[in-house]
Order: structure tokens, then C-alpha cells, then sequence
């Protein structure tokens, strides 16, 4: 989405025309708030030290302030809440006035109210954007690449609203194979993606990818990923098609769930937290967060390690014989397997914010051992076991734990055993 395409030019001409008199940084932070407060907010009317300071956005990215300076309500009335319309504005006296309309006024007592002030201030601050917000057991079978698409998408809408400026030089250097990764993992992520058994039952609406080509630099990113990870098949693929082509949607979206294609999510993954890791975490400044956390850990490691598991939270394992005959479902099709000698159990803990409460998502997967990679597969993950391995390998969601600020330790100590209990 381009960013001049981001507000009605018709609808809102005199505010537009009225915010040309401040600078560059304030006028991208007022096209903010023209597009999602103004007729869509409802804000708190506090004016404090003579400044009205309004939240124009937070994401997990970032959030941006307005900061209205030595403001004089002119109409008398200052209501406790806006939500305004009709925004516009005008100079006088080397002064500015803002004038509105209130929608949560009373039924016939709308009127437009205005004030003056001297000039307007922005604030951002920036986030780290490595957590997620969304439920996670929405198509659990593409949990780690829902994991993935959350921070990208927070990274590239923090540049679309604000501009490479609030971008650190990782950010940057990432950042087209980053648009590269969004555009088709979004598409994989659709409900209308289907992965069966075998290539030939791979389903998805093939109108979308020719809709939504990749452009010659996210062309040039996939080949830097593909280089990086080893993967000479699709470069030449993403080398020899056009922009849209089918083959080579079917071949990345094939490879990212099966064992080889965890080499382009632990790139996505390291890239990830390299361009996050100095920015605040603020997940961690949520009460919910700070205030639970250590009973949560200190918790699940006591259960798990008294019960003979490795490993430490939010990632436990341990091995086991497996049964004579094991069964596994992987997509459309069933595997079993006779007399193996190991299997790897790995259970996993994985933390969203949605809504202001901690939901931690339990998943269980199983590998079983072969020689080769063993030890590599000895410090698996959960999660790693999402990616096929000819059977070998398989993964679930197995619970899904809400905890809210008002629980106390126990309530939390109880919810984490029942959780254990269900694995």
C-alpha cells in the first residue's frame, strides 16, 4: 500500500490542506491519525500542562503520539470523550485552531468545537515486535510459520506508516526478503492452502499468486535465502520464471513443510530476532507478563524435570522406546513404522498476548531417532517436528492456557498441572 494512497483525498481535503503547514515528520504522523482516529477512535479529552497528547497508533512495532502544544479550548465545553469528524483547521495570528465535530455528543447537540494552539509535537516509540498477538490455534498444522508471518508483518507495516527512518540497519538489510517471505506465507497461510500428501495434492487459489507477482528485488532477496540455505533448486526456479509463476509458489510452499525447509525458517527466525533484539519488549512491561511469569517457569520447570524430562521453559524433551508398531497421520497419510528403538517426545510452551491477557499454547510433537542427525534431533523442539520427515516426524496442539492479571499464584500453579496432565 502506497502511503499517499493511504487517505480519502476527497473526504478529508481541508485537513490535508491544513496539515502542509507543519513539517514532514508531523504531517506523516497526522495522515495517521486522519486514517484511523478521525470518525474511528474514540480518544480521552485530557489536556495536561496546557498539551492534548492523543494516541494515534500502537502495534507491536510501535506506537505514535500526537502532542498538541499550549492548547486553548475555545468553545467553553470539554467533554470527557471525542470521537471527531469533520476535521479542519486554519492559521491565525501565528497561531493554530482545529476545529471538529464530536459524534458522541448528545442526539441534536452536535456542534463543532475547536481549539487553539501554538504548534504540534510527534512521539514514536519503538518495540520489539518478536511476540505474537493472534490465536495461534487457527490451522495448527502452519503453527511455525504463523510464528514467523506476525513479526514480519509488524516489521513491514512499521515501515509503510512510517518510513525507512524508524528502521534499524538490519531491518533495512532484511528487509526485501522479509516482503518476499510475507507475500507467500501470507498465501500458504489462507485457508484455501492445502497440503496433502505428495505434490500433485497441493491445493490453493492460483489466482491469487498471479495477482500478487513478487517485484525484481523480492525476486533478488529469495535467491539470497536460497544461496543461504543451500537450496540451488529453487534458485534456479525463482532464476529461469516469471514473476508469477505457479511452479515456483508450488515448489517454496511444498518445501516449507518438510524437514529441509526448516533451514528457511531458522533464517527467518535468527533474521527475526537480530533486527528486534535492541528495541524494548514491550510484552514484558504488560502486568499479565511481568507479574506471571517467574511462577509460570519456575512451575513448569519443577513439574517437567521432577518427572524425568530435559530441558528447561519453555522447551522440554525426552526420549523413549517407542511401542513395536507406531502410528503416525501426517496430512493424508498414514505411516507406520515397526520395532524402531527411539523416539523423542518434545513438548513446547509458546506465549501470545491477545487482548490484553497471556495465552500460552501447548504443543507435543515426536520424532523417531535415526543415526543419522541424531544428535541434532536430540535438541529438537516442538515445533521442529512440524516439518515432515517422510512420517518420521509429527505434531499437535495439545492445550491452550489463558492466564489474566487477576490470578493468583495458585490458580496458576493448579491450570499449569491440569495442562501437564493433558499432554
Amino acid at each position: 500500500m502506497g502511503y499517499n494512497n493511504m487517505v480519502d483525498t476527497t473526504k478529508s481535503y481541508d485537513f490535508l490542506r491544513f496539515i502542509k503547514f507543519f513539517g514532514e515528520k508531523e504531517q506523516r504522523i497526522l495522515k495517521i491519525f486522519n486514517k484511523y482516529v478521525i470518525d474511528k477512535a474514540v480518544i480521552p479529552y485530557k489536556i495536561r500542562s496546557k498539551d492534548f497528547r492523543i494516541e494515534v497508533m500502537s502495534t507491536p512495532a510501535f506506537s505514535a503520539y500526537l502532542i498538541f502544544k499550549n492548547v486553548l479550548i475555545e468553545d467553553g465545553r470539554h467533554p470527557k470523550e471525542l470521537l471527531l469528524s469533520n476535521p479542519s483547521g486554519e492559521v491565525i495570528d501565528g497561531k493554530y485552531r482545529f476545529k471538529f465535530t464530536n459524534l458522541l455528543a448528545r442526539e441534536g447537540t452536535v456542534r463543532e468545537g475547536s481549539f487553539i494552539f501554538d504548534g504540534v509535537e510527534t512521539a514514536v516509540d519503538l518495540w520489539n515486535y518478536n511476540f505474537n498477538m493472534v490465536d495461534l490455534t487457527q490451522t495448527p498444522d502452519k503453527l511455525p510459520w504463523r510464528l514467523i508471518c506476525e513479526p514480519i508483518e509488524s516489521l513491514i507495516h512499521k515501515h509503510v506508516m512510517l518510513g525507512a527512518d524508524y528502521l534499524n540497519d538490519c531491518e533495512m538489510n532484511h528487509y526485501e526478503v522479509f516482503r518476499f517471505l510475507y507475500k507467500y506465507i501470507t498465501l500458504y497461510l489462507s485457508d484455501e492452502t492445502v497440503i496433502g500428501f505428495g505434490k500433485s495434492n497441493l491445493r490453493y487459489n492460483s489466482r491469487m499468486v498471479i495477482k500478487r507477482p513478487l517485484d525484481f528485488r523480492m525476486i533478488n532477496a529469495a535467491k539470497t535465502l536460497f544461496d543461504e540455505c543451500d537450496m540451488p533448486d529453487l534458485t534456479e526456479l525463482s532464476n529461469g520464471d516469471e514473476q508469477g509463476s505457479l511452479q515456483f509458489f508450488e515448489a517454496f510452499i511444498w518445501l516449507i513443510t518438510q524437514k529441509d525447509g526448516k533451514a528457511v525458517y531458522d533464517y527467518a527466525s535468527r533474521a527475526i530476532d537480530k533486527c528486534s533484539r535492541d528495541y524494548p519488549n514491550i510484552n514484558h512491561l504488560l502486568p499479565v507478563y511481568s507479574e506471571h511469569y517467574n511462577t509460570i517457569k519456575n512451575t513448569l520447570n519443577t513439574v517437567f524435570l521432577s518427572r524425568h524430562w530435559e530441558g528447561s521453559y519453555p522447551h522440554y524433551r525426552k526420549k523413549e522406546r517407542p511401542k513395536f508398531i507406531e502410528t503416525f497421520n501426517v496430512y493424508e497419510r498414514k505411516y507406520t513404522y515397526i520395532n524402531e528403538k527411539e523416539k523423542m517426545i518434545c513438548v513446547s510452551f509458546i506465549e501470545s498476548i491477545v487482548e490484553g491477557e497471556l495465552v500460552i499454547t501447548v504443543i507435543k510433537g515426536s520424532i523417531l531417532l535415526r543415526h543419522k542427525n541424531r544428535e541434532q534431533l536430540l535438541k529438537a523442539k516442538a515445533f521442529d517436528c512440524f516439518f515432515t520427515d517422510g512420517g518420521k516426524r509429527t505434531c499437535k496442539i495439545v492445550d491452550s492456557i489463558t492466564i489474566r492479571s487477576d490470578n493468583n499464584q495458585e490458580d496458576i500453579q493448579d491450570s499449569l498441572v491440569r495442562s501437564y496432565k493433558r499432554i
